[in-house]
């Protein structure tokens, strides 16, 4: 049973994830995908490597694999970045963050069908429903209607919503491993990297 302050925990990052992505969209507009999510995660780094020493003692014993993995996580982390915001330069917002919004929902199947984890229905149900209702409470369904850039920035929402729910889904192993430090760190390397060779 989830205890309240990881709900609190859940809560606070559902909202901060959701400030971040509206003002992702703004400078994905603005500069570029690749350049607002580069900045983003440049910034990201320099903090934490800043701050890396105090955190030293949890990576010396660190799982090789669970090194590897948090680094495989930020490879799709970038891609559901980078696809998040060029769906947000293609389509309706409120449609982008609707459909990429949903990947809780994506976490919630993975665990079951991947990770084989006991969730129980009631579960299941409460996230189906506010997945749900978010979607026809942002959902303009006419947009979806329409051929050409509506329809391109849609299929870019769905792989971020994809891409997004798997790391989700995944996240906990490095993190109950290696902390939550080195897990985030972990997972801005990846597109720092890439953008930096774009």
């Amino acid at each position: 049973m989830l205890s309240m302050s990881a709900i609190l925990y859940a809560i606070i990052s559902y909202i901060g994830w959701g400030v971040g992505d509206v003002i992702g969209m703004i400078n994905g507009r603005k500069v570029g995908a690749i350049r607002a999510t580069y900045w983003n995660y440049l910034l990201r780094l320099i903090f934490f490597v800043c701050a890396a020493p105090f955190f030293i003692s949890q990576i010396i014993d660190a799982p090789t694999n669970m090194i590897v993995l948090g680094l495989a996580l930020g490879v799709l982390a970038t891609i559901g970045n980078v696809a998040f915001y060029k769906a947000a330069q293609l389509s309706n917002p409120s449609v982008v963050s609707a459909i990429a919004g949903s990947w809780g929902a994506i976490s919630v199947v993975v665990s079951i069908l991947v990770l084989h984890e006991n969730i129980s229905w009631i579960h299941i149900v409460a996230i189906s429903v506010i997945t749900l209702g978010v979607i026809l409470a942002t959902l303009d369904t006419s947009t979806i209607k329409k051929r050409g850039i509506i329809q391109q920035g849609i299929w870019w929402a769905m792989a971020a919503s994809i891409a997004r729910g798997i790391v989700g889904a995944f996240i906990k192993f490095p993190s109950q491993s290696i902390g939550w430090f080195w897990t985030t760190l972990f997972l801005a390397v990846p597109f720092t990297i890439f953008a930096s060779l774009y």
